[in-house]
């Protein structure tokens, strides 16, 4: 989110615990993204037009939903 604004057309890395590149989306028109990870902690790095990269960390559980909101 931008201002407020879902941002589109922006892209969602997720990272393992290492630090190494594990898969890549582009966020929908709504700026939502999802990924199916497995049990562990994850970095979801987004980077949006004009240069932003903010890194999130979050933990997968199996079963479970990891809701994530990055403000840009």
């Amino acid at each position: 989110f931008h201002d407020g604004t879902p941002v589109s057309g922006a892209y969602a890395r997720l990272l393992d615990s290492t630090g190494e590149f594990t898969g890549e989306v582009v966020t929908s028109d709504e700026g939502v993204f999802r990924f199916f990870a497995a049990p562990g902690d994850w970095t979801v790095r987004v980077l949006a037009p004009g240069g932003v990269s903010i890194d999130s960390t979050v933990q997968a559980e199996t079963g479970e939903i990891a809701a994530l909101e990055v403000a840009l």
